[in-house]
């Protein structure tokens, strides 16, 4: 009985680990440190991407459980305009990264970041800049900021129902209640904005001492300006973007087959990982049992 309960676990184990594999017809692999994609398509070629700490990664994607609200895709902000084109936040793989891992701190807290602003392109800081022409707030667009080099960011943080906590002002707040001063903020605003600057501080940021939002990495003298984004280019499925700079992703061939990304994508939408997680750590907590009792019973 218990050869046969060990044989069931064994082939069970053997087909969820083919399923991970083999549906849709890829699978991703990251550790830290390092991001590869492995996608291998239904002729079983295969196509790696290594992405470079300064490739551009989509936020959206490639840290899926962060709230994203840019401000300037609306017109909820200090110019009252829409300055974007759509809602896309990027980052540098570098900044991204550390991103990812201070999100993960605020989440053993029970918050998510929420990030209002993220790379932004250099003809919107020239409009910021002909708004707000003080460099406490803005960075001259003669210079570059750092957001125009991907690797700044302008966040906050929300609950586990994803309501924003309270903080000492809203974003683009530019007045002295927005300054590491907090001697003019409630006990609880400040509480919540030190607890914000202490995770992004540990997690390999910088904070600036005007904007309690505001972040830099701190390689962001690593990366250069950027102009724009081209995000019509977006590669949704591998989570990265090509760009007009040659710095960027921009000369990886995927794969020679035009229809290879429409059936990554259909692969990916057709999967729960996090069932199959479920499923697969479920089959070997049952099998360490199994090994348990054959070993005690011998």
């Amino acid at each position: 009985m218990k050869v046969r309960k060990l044989l069931i676990a064994i082939i069970t184990l053997n087909l969820i680990i083919i399923l991970i594999i083999g549906v849709g017809g890829f699978r991703y692999l990251m550790r830290e440190g390092e991001a590869q994609i492995i996608a291998v398509d239904i002729n079983y070629k295969t196509e790696i991407i290594e992405l470079k700490q300064d490739d551009f990664v989509f936020i959206n994607k490639y840290i899926p459980d962060v709230e994203v609200e840019l401000r300037y895709a609306t017109n909820n902000n200090v110019t009252k305009k829409v300055l974007y084109e759509n809602a896309n936040a990027f980052l540098r793989k570098g900044t991204a990264d550390k991103l990812r891992e201070a999100n993960y701190e605020f989440k053993k807290l029970g918050y998510r970041i929420k990030i209002w602003d993220a790379y932004r392109p250099t003809n919107v800081q020239k409009i910021l800049w002909s708004k707000v022409s003080d460099n406490r707030f803005i960075a001259n667009p003669k210079g570059g900021s750092i957001h125009n080099r991907g690797a700044a960011v302008d966040i906050t943080l929300v609950d586990k129902n994803g309501k924003e906590i309270s903080m000492p002002t809203d974003f683009d707040g530019f007045t002295k209640l927005a300054d590491k001063d907090y001697s003019d903020v409630d006990k609880e605003k400040v509480k919540n904005a030190k607890l914000l600057e202490s995770i992004m501080i540990k997690c390999g940021f910088e904070s600036i001492y005007t904007e309690w939002w505001h972040f830099d990495d701190k390689d962001w003298k690593n990366y250069g300006v950027v102009d724009k984004v081209i995000d019509d280019t977006i590669n949704e499925a591998y989570g990265n973007t090509q760009t007009g700079s040659s710095s960027i992703i921009g000369e990886v061939s995927i794969n020679s087959e035009p229809d290879f990304i429409e059936k990554l994508r259909a692969g990916i939408n057709s999967v729960n990982f996090e069932k199959l997680k479920i499923e697969f750590d479920y089959e070997i907590a049952k099998l360490k049992d199994i090994f348990r009792g054959y070993k005690t019973n011998e």
